[in-house]
Protein backbone atom coordinates (compact mmCIF):
# COMPACT_ATOMS: atom_id res chain seq x y z
CA UNK A 1 0.00 0.00 0.00
CA UNK A 2 1.57 3.16 -1.14
CA UNK A 3 2.30 5.68 2.09
CA UNK A 4 2.21 9.41 1.67
CA UNK A 5 5.66 11.28 1.37
CA UNK A 6 7.21 11.90 5.13
CA UNK A 7 5.19 9.07 6.45
CA UNK A 8 7.46 6.18 8.58
CA UNK A 9 6.88 2.65 7.74
CA UNK A 10 5.62 1.06 10.80
CA UNK A 11 7.87 -2.23 12.41
CA UNK A 12 5.42 -4.48 12.77
CA UNK A 13 1.72 -5.96 11.69
CA UNK A 14 -0.46 -4.43 14.39
CA UNK A 15 1.36 -1.18 13.80
CA UNK A 16 1.01 -1.54 9.97
CA UNK A 17 -2.49 -2.05 10.16
CA UNK A 18 -3.31 0.88 12.89
CA UNK A 19 -1.10 2.77 10.51
CA UNK A 20 -3.07 2.11 7.24
CA UNK A 21 -6.55 2.76 9.09
CA UNK A 22 -5.54 6.00 10.64
CA UNK A 23 -4.34 7.15 6.98
CA UNK A 24 -8.07 6.28 5.43
CA UNK A 25 -9.60 8.11 8.41
CA UNK A 26 -7.80 11.21 7.38
CA UNK A 27 -8.18 10.99 4.25
CA UNK A 28 -12.04 10.32 4.49
CA UNK A 29 -12.34 13.69 6.92
CA UNK A 30 -10.76 15.49 4.07
CA UNK A 31 -13.12 14.18 1.73
CA UNK A 32 -16.11 14.81 3.72
CA UNK A 33 -14.82 18.49 4.32
CA UNK A 34 -14.37 19.64 1.11
CA UNK A 35 -17.55 18.18 -0.06
CA UNK A 36 -19.60 20.04 2.89
CA UNK A 37 -22.08 22.20 1.46
CA UNK A 38 -22.89 25.99 3.17
CA UNK A 39 -24.17 29.97 2.06
CA UNK A 40 -21.71 31.35 0.07
CA UNK A 41 -21.40 35.18 0.47
CA UNK A 42 -23.19 35.72 -2.84
CA UNK A 43 -26.55 33.37 -1.74
CA UNK A 44 -25.82 35.64 1.91
CA UNK A 45 -26.22 39.00 -0.02
CA UNK A 46 -28.98 37.99 -1.80
CA UNK A 47 -30.95 37.23 1.48
CA UNK A 48 -30.46 40.08 2.79
CA UNK A 49 -31.31 41.70 -0.28
CA UNK A 50 -34.96 39.92 -0.37
CA UNK A 51 -35.27 41.01 3.08
CA UNK A 52 -34.27 44.60 2.78
CA UNK A 53 -37.01 44.40 -0.19
CA UNK A 54 -39.80 42.72 2.29
CA UNK A 55 -39.05 45.46 4.97
CA UNK A 56 -39.45 47.92 2.56
CA UNK A 57 -42.86 46.71 1.10
CA UNK A 58 -43.80 46.20 4.43
CA UNK A 59 -42.88 49.34 6.08
CA UNK A 60 -45.97 51.43 4.46
CA UNK A 61 -48.41 48.98 5.19
CA UNK A 62 -47.74 48.25 8.73
CA UNK A 63 -47.01 52.37 9.24
CA UNK A 64 -51.12 53.34 7.99
CA UNK A 65 -52.28 50.18 10.17
CA UNK A 66 -50.47 51.57 12.74
CA UNK A 67 -51.34 54.99 12.10
CA UNK A 68 -55.06 54.28 11.50
CA UNK A 69 -54.97 52.45 14.86
CA UNK A 70 -53.71 56.04 16.66
CA UNK A 71 -56.62 57.94 14.90
CA UNK A 72 -58.99 55.31 16.08
CA UNK A 73 -58.12 55.41 19.61
CA UNK A 74 -58.13 59.11 19.38
CA UNK A 75 -62.05 59.05 18.05
CA UNK A 76 -62.68 57.35 21.01
CA UNK A 77 -61.32 60.24 23.28
CA UNK A 78 -63.12 62.75 21.40
CA UNK A 79 -65.95 60.37 22.33
CA UNK A 80 -65.35 60.75 26.31
CA UNK A 81 -64.04 64.14 26.15
CA UNK A 82 -67.64 65.08 24.64
CA UNK A 83 -69.66 63.20 27.24
CA UNK A 84 -67.14 64.80 30.17
CA UNK A 85 -68.03 68.28 28.35
CA UNK A 86 -71.90 67.47 28.22
CA UNK A 87 -71.98 66.44 31.41
CA UNK A 88 -70.03 69.93 33.10
CA UNK A 89 -72.61 72.13 30.65
CA UNK A 90 -75.61 70.52 32.19
CA UNK A 91 -74.28 70.77 35.59
CA UNK A 92 -72.79 74.32 35.19
CA UNK A 93 -74.69 76.11 32.20
CA UNK A 94 -71.37 77.00 30.80
CA UNK A 95 -68.00 75.83 29.31
CA UNK A 96 -65.14 75.12 31.45
CA UNK A 97 -61.59 77.89 30.44
CA UNK A 98 -58.71 75.46 29.22
CA UNK A 99 -56.38 74.54 31.09
CA UNK A 100 -53.02 75.86 30.61
CA UNK A 101 -51.08 73.32 28.33
CA UNK A 102 -47.57 74.19 29.33
CA UNK A 103 -47.89 72.94 32.79
CA UNK A 104 -46.08 69.77 33.48
CA UNK A 105 -48.24 66.93 34.29
CA UNK A 106 -47.73 66.22 37.88
CA UNK A 107 -47.53 69.97 38.85
CA UNK A 108 -50.06 71.77 40.52
CA UNK A 109 -52.22 73.31 38.38
CA UNK A 110 -52.11 71.14 35.51
CA UNK A 111 -55.46 70.17 33.93
CA UNK A 112 -56.97 72.89 35.96
CA UNK A 113 -59.55 75.18 34.59
CA UNK A 114 -58.03 78.37 33.49
CA UNK A 115 -58.78 81.80 35.32
CA UNK A 116 -62.04 83.76 34.60
CA UNK A 117 -62.58 87.55 34.95
CA UNK A 118 -66.64 88.02 34.41
CA UNK A 119 -66.92 84.85 33.02
CA UNK A 120 -64.39 84.93 30.20
CA UNK A 121 -61.07 82.49 30.21
CA UNK A 122 -58.07 85.11 31.92
CA UNK A 123 -55.83 82.87 29.71
CA UNK A 124 -54.81 83.92 25.90
CA UNK A 125 -55.93 80.22 25.62
CA UNK A 126 -52.73 79.75 22.85
CA UNK A 127 -51.31 76.91 24.92
CA UNK A 128 -55.34 75.72 26.02
CA UNK A 129 -55.61 71.88 26.41
CA UNK A 130 -58.73 70.00 27.81
CA UNK A 131 -59.14 70.85 31.30
CA UNK A 132 -59.34 67.25 32.42
CA UNK A 133 -59.33 67.69 36.26
CA UNK A 134 -62.12 70.18 36.24
CA UNK A 135 -64.36 67.96 33.17
CA UNK A 136 -63.41 64.80 35.78
CA UNK A 137 -61.68 62.65 34.00
CA UNK A 138 -57.95 61.31 33.70
CA UNK A 139 -54.99 62.90 31.53
CA UNK A 140 -55.06 60.00 29.59
CA UNK A 141 -58.21 60.34 28.51
CA UNK A 142 -57.53 63.75 26.70
CA UNK A 143 -54.46 62.62 25.22
CA UNK A 144 -54.45 61.41 21.78
CA UNK A 145 -53.08 58.41 19.73
CA UNK A 146 -49.83 60.38 20.10
CA UNK A 147 -49.86 61.00 23.22
CA UNK A 148 -49.99 64.59 22.89
CA UNK A 149 -52.58 66.52 24.88
CA UNK A 150 -55.45 67.49 23.08
CA UNK A 151 -55.92 70.81 22.15
CA UNK A 152 -59.50 72.49 23.30
CA UNK A 153 -60.47 76.56 22.70
CA UNK A 154 -63.80 78.34 24.64
CA UNK A 155 -65.28 80.66 22.35
CA UNK A 156 -66.11 83.95 24.11
CA UNK A 157 -68.77 84.56 26.12
CA UNK A 158 -70.04 81.04 26.49
CA UNK A 159 -67.54 80.70 30.13
CA UNK A 160 -69.49 83.08 31.52
CA UNK A 161 -72.12 82.36 34.12
CA UNK A 162 -75.86 80.73 32.85
CA UNK A 163 -74.04 81.32 29.30
CA UNK A 164 -75.59 77.93 27.92
CA UNK A 165 -78.12 77.68 30.49
CA UNK A 166 -81.57 76.49 28.52
CA UNK A 167 -83.45 75.31 31.10
CA UNK A 168 -86.21 77.67 29.57
CA UNK A 169 -85.95 76.53 25.74
CA UNK A 170 -88.31 74.32 24.09
CA UNK A 171 -87.41 72.31 20.36
CA UNK A 172 -90.66 73.62 19.58
CA UNK A 173 -90.56 77.52 20.48
CA UNK A 174 -91.03 79.97 17.35
CA UNK A 175 -89.25 82.85 19.61
CA UNK A 176 -86.56 84.55 18.83
CA UNK A 177 -83.58 84.59 21.00
CA UNK A 178 -83.37 88.14 22.70
CA UNK A 179 -79.99 90.18 21.97
CA UNK A 180 -77.38 89.82 24.56
CA UNK A 181 -77.76 94.08 24.49
CA UNK A 182 -81.30 94.14 25.01
CA UNK A 183 -81.93 96.77 27.50
CA UNK A 184 -85.44 96.81 27.61
CA UNK A 185 -85.68 94.97 30.83
CA UNK A 186 -87.62 91.94 29.82
CA UNK A 187 -85.33 89.94 28.38
CA UNK A 188 -83.08 87.09 29.87
CA UNK A 189 -80.11 88.06 30.58
CA UNK A 190 -76.93 86.75 27.94
CA UNK A 191 -79.33 86.18 25.40
CA UNK A 192 -81.03 82.97 26.88
CA UNK A 193 -84.12 81.53 26.39
CA UNK A 194 -87.47 83.27 27.92
CA UNK A 195 -88.43 82.39 31.05
CA UNK A 196 -92.34 82.78 30.21
CA UNK A 197 -92.14 80.02 28.20
CA UNK A 198 -95.24 77.98 28.29
CA UNK A 199 -95.85 74.87 26.70
CA UNK A 200 -99.56 75.99 26.11
CA UNK A 201 -97.92 78.90 23.66
CA UNK A 202 -94.82 78.06 21.83
CA UNK A 203 -94.66 81.71 20.54
CA UNK A 204 -93.59 82.48 23.96
CA UNK A 205 -90.45 79.71 23.60
CA UNK A 206 -87.33 79.45 22.44
CA UNK A 207 -85.92 76.33 20.21
CA UNK A 208 -82.13 75.27 21.62
CA UNK A 209 -81.18 74.93 17.44
CA UNK A 210 -82.22 79.09 17.48
CA UNK A 211 -80.15 79.36 20.92
CA UNK A 212 -77.18 77.95 19.92
CA UNK A 213 -77.29 79.15 16.34
CA UNK A 214 -73.93 80.85 15.54
CA UNK A 215 -72.03 78.91 18.58
CA UNK A 216 -70.75 75.90 16.98
CA UNK A 217 -73.08 73.85 18.78
CA UNK A 218 -75.18 71.09 17.99
CA UNK A 219 -78.32 69.44 20.58
CA UNK A 220 -78.49 66.06 20.36
CA UNK A 221 -80.98 63.38 21.76
CA UNK A 222 -80.07 60.57 23.98
CA UNK A 223 -79.13 58.43 20.57
CA UNK A 224 -77.12 60.93 19.13
CA UNK A 225 -79.35 62.09 16.76
CA UNK A 226 -79.70 66.08 15.96
CA UNK A 227 -82.72 67.33 17.66
CA UNK A 228 -85.67 68.03 15.39
CA UNK A 229 -87.70 71.54 16.07
CA UNK A 230 -90.71 69.01 15.48
CA UNK A 231 -90.48 67.69 18.77
CA UNK A 232 -91.38 69.33 21.66
CA UNK A 233 -90.06 68.84 25.51
CA UNK A 234 -93.59 70.41 26.65
CA UNK A 235 -91.34 72.73 29.18
CA UNK A 236 -93.58 75.63 30.82
CA UNK A 237 -92.52 78.23 32.85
Amino acid sequence: MPFNQGSVRPSNSLSTYNYRMNIIVKRRVRHIRSGQTGFTLTELAVVLVIVALLAVFMMPTSTALLNNQKRELTRQKLKVIDTALTNYVALNKRLPCPADGSVASGSVGAGSEGGRTSGDCTNAQVSGVVPWVAIGISQADIEDGWYRRITYRAAFGLTRDSALDMSWCDPAGTKSVPSTTDTSGTAPPGGRCWATCVGSDLATCTAPSAYIAGKGFDIRDGTGLTMSAASSTGAEG
